[in-house]
């Protein structure tokens, strides 16, 4: 809220079995990016799909994600203790220009 425009975030959830809807909306502002980001267990990657569907690979099952949204995916760390870290992949959700509002569905594999 002390940025320019005073923007302010809510997030939704709706969880499901095998099944989580993120619904992220920015009110006010002017104009910051706003980015939703999800930080992956080591091991995970992102693989490229079509039309806004991904899928996060590397675990037991395959999980898909969608979203109308840019997609980009990138190389970090994750530090599950102190002076500990684990290489890592962080997706980036990219929303637009505040205000604005975006989502994104993340659906487990039957199994």
């Amino acid at each position: 809220r002390d940025l320019d425009g005073a923007p302010r975030h809510t997030r939704k959830f709706l969880a499901r079995p095998r099944r989580i809807e993120v619904h992220d909306v920015v009110s006010a502002g002017c104009g910051q990016p706003v980015v939703a980001r999800i930080l992956l267990a080591p091991g995970l990657t992102l693989e490229s799909g079509d039309r806004g569907v991904y899928q996060i690979v590397g675990g037991s099952r395959p999980i898909t994600l969608t979203t109308d949204s840019p997609v980009t995916a990138h190389d970090t760390w994750w530090f599950p203790d102190f002076g500990r870290r684990e290489a890592a992949v962080q997706i980036e959700i990219r929303y637009g220009a505040a205000p604005c509002s975006g989502s994104f569905v993340l659906d487990a594999a039957p199994g």
